[in-house]
């Protein structure tokens, strides 16, 4: 019996996006004759299907030789709201200076929890080379797309006191950066700062969920050996305060929520 063009039934479901149809041509092994037939394709959700394009003007450069081109366009989750509102009201308010203050140099910044990527492309500015760690695949991609520069180093993973697994818990999305990583199961890498062996480093600034005090146990040789700038969120727990002590630094400033410490021999 000849072949005959036929379609798949379609999958019913809430989730259904409507299929991409390939047309593939093959020989009737009968007639002889070439037959279209038509494949029905789900299309999966993508992260295009999650995102959406937004103009914000953080810094207030525009019509300014400061300003980049398309430095106010974003790449943001759409359901998202907090980690948009937040990040930005505070840089504008505190952290565009304090966290430059105690600076020395401007070569080298490590920054981990940076959700979609809007202090990265701050500290691309300013910095020679940045390091960008994100756990999360969803808000890595869009960090990457808002950061297409050479001096950007985007890494997919976590940070923490060694090197493990984890997976990221997302607390609802309209806010990403309350998301946190668990270390107990998963598929994610968790990498330790002291592994990179930086020769450099000027400023290390998280803001990691409650987890900052095991990404800085991960720096202890990294910070020994390079003097950072340290600015942390729940800089005030008393583990971190311990460790501050241990490696000889101490809180000279606090930004926001995050505290600032400085080795306790420099003059600030």
């Amino acid at each position: 019996m000849p072949l005959k063009s036929r379609n798949r039934p379609q999958v019913h479901n809430p989730n259904y996006i409507k299929p991409i149809v390939f047309k593939e041509t093959v020989i009737d092994p009968i007639s002889h004759e070439p037959v279209i037939l038509e494949i029905p394709m789900r299309r999966l959700p993508t992260y295009l299907d999650e995102v959406e394009i937004r103009e914000l003007d953080v810094e207030g450069t525009k019509g300014t030789s400061e300003f980049e081109e398309a430095e106010d366009r974003w790449i943001w989750i759409k359901k998202d709201q907090g980690a948009w509102d937040g990040p930005n009201r505070d840089w504008r308010s505190s952290h565009k200076d304090k966290y430059f203050k105690y600076l020395k140099h401007r070569r080298v910044v490590i920054t981990a929890g940076t959700n979609q990527g809007m202090y990265v492309r701050f500290f691309a500015k300013k910095f020679g080379h940045v390091y960008a760690f994100e756990p999360d695949p969803l808000n890595f991609h869009c960090m990457s797309v808002n950061n297409q520069v050479d001096n950007v180093i985007k890494i997919n993973a976590g940070l923490g006191e060694e090197a493990g697994w984890c997976f990221v818990q997302r607390n609802g999305f309209e806010n990403t950066g309350t998301w946190s990583i668990n270390e107990t199961t998963g598929h994610i890498p968790v990498m330790a700062i002291d592994s990179f062996c930086f020769p450099i480093v000027d400023l290390i600034q998280l803001d990691t969920e409650g987890y900052e005090e095991k990404v800085l146990k991960g720096a202890k040789r990294t910070i020994q050996r390079c003097q950072p700038v340290i600015a942390v969120e729940n800089g005030q727990t008393e583990g971190i305060q311990a460790l501050m002590d241990e490696l000889k630094y101490r809180e000279v400033d606090q930004s926001v929520a995050d505290k600032i410490f400085v080795p306790s021999d420099r003059k600030v």
